[in-house]
């Protein structure tokens, strides 16, 4: 994972490349064999249908410590609100096309194209095997929880066994295997750009700016990777709860990116407005703005703020998971105060009129020349990284 991050950028490109292709076609095969084994069509020849849907149900209740439970529909809806952390952590990283926009040729095109296949790709493949998996599988499988944090705990893996499918759940594991492995991948590249940019703009220590004769951040790269180690902490049962926590954190984190993001963009919107700009002088436009932002934000506050609910009912109280649901929010409150004491500036946040807007005018000067009309198909390399970006969305 460190050598190819350290290589030439067409290298990560091509290699991601090549797993986005293999993940959408594992994919695209869960589904089809979830579909095949929910309609009889496997070697025990049982037709499942919605039957799980029906008993146990698809919701169960929220359960706490020491086998107890919170029964009744409010125990099923908290039951279903604990599950909104994880879920954010399972689309953590979607924002890797963007952030490899500034290594694209022509990312004014590639960008906005990959984009555009976002909602498509998350309800094929998040939405769909999501479905899938309700009816393959009953609310109460205890292999879920089980197993030793393999590939065996996947939901496809258990449902193949029993339907007494062979060779096709091993073949899953080892595809598995490599998703981690590109998620590694992706993970490095996404903090090390992140890290030289901060450098660069002044915002960390001039050493994570520093790059190797192929133009990437060496230093920032053997950073970000050192803290892969941590995964090691999944060796044992003691230390995994340690590992959790981490992931509680990295959810956390991801969140309140997202709401600095959302807030940033209202602004970015509002400055638009009220200099009398247009959206149509961008290369992209997302639909049904401002709405979703506002949606977006809300529920994105709401899930950060209620992550960690189950520490607050009577008698589950735990320092550990509140730090590690909460401890984000304070760091990030800290680090905004700091910064503002820091420079004196006393302003909460700068009047739309006087949000810097001069690059508009380059892009509008981009717009009228015609600089972002699509390329000519070639089968060069440049070609199959901007073909990497729509697959990866």
């Amino acid at each position: 994972m460190v050598l190819i991050n350290l290589g030439p950028v067409r290298v990560y490109g091509e290699v991601e490349f090549g797993f986005a292709l293999l993940k959408i076609t594992l994919i695209v095969v869960l589904l089809l064999v979830g579909l095949v084994i929910t309609a009889g069509g496997g070697p025990t020849h049982e037709s499942i249908g919605f039957r799980y849907w029906r008993d146990p149900g698809p919701f169960r209740q929220l359960a706490l410590s020491e086998g107890q439970t919170i029964g009744g529909s409010w125990g099923k809806f908290l039951a279903v609100w604990s599950t909104l952390i994880n879920a954010a952590f399972a689309y953590g990283n979607i924002q890797v096309v963007a952030i490899a926009g500034c290594e694209t040729k022509n990312p004014r095109v590639a960008i906005p194209k990959a984009v555009n296949k976002t909602f498509s790709r998350v309800v094929l493949f998040y939405i769909s095997s999501v479905f899938m998996i309700g009816l393959l599988l009953p609310s109460t499988e205890p292999l879920l929880l089980g197993g030793d944090g393999t590939a065996a705990q996947s939901p496809f893996v258990i449902a193949m066994h029993r339907a007494r499918i062979r060779v096709l759940p091993d073949i899953v594991n080892a595809v598995v295997l490599s998703s981690a492995f590109s998620s590694g991948v992706s993970c490095i590249f996404i903090a090390s750009r992140s890290l030289i940019g901060l450098a660069e703009d002044g915002n960390a220590p001039v050493i994570f700016s520093r790059t190797n004769r192929l133009g990437n951040p060496w230093v920032a790269v053997m950073c970000s990777s050192a803290f892969g180690a941590l995964g090691y902490l999944s060796v044992t049962e003691k230390s995994m709860k340690v590992l959790l926590w981490l992931i509680n954190l990295s959810a956390v984190a991801g969140l309140v990116s997202w709401i600095i993001l959302c807030i940033g963009y209202l602004r970015f919107y509002a400055a638009i407005k009220a200099q009398g700009y247009t959206r149509d002088d961008l290369p992209y436009r997302a639909p049904f703005q401002p709405f979703t932002a506002w949606f977006a934000l809300v529920m994105v506050i709401l899930i950060t703020f209620f992550s960690g609910l189950r520490v607050f009912l009577a008698g589950q109280f735990s320092v550990a998971d509140f730090l590690s649901n909460y401890v984000n929010i304070f760091v990030f409150l800290g680090l905004y105060i700091t910064w503002k004491l820091y420079t004196r500036d006393r302003q909460i946040y700068r009047p739309a009129t006087k949000v810097d807007l001069s690059e508009f005018e380059a892009i509008r000067q981009e717009r009228e020349q015609n600089l972002t009309t699509l390329p000519t198909r070639t089968t060069t390399r440049s070609s199959r990284r901007q073909r990497l970006f729509i697959c990866l969305c």
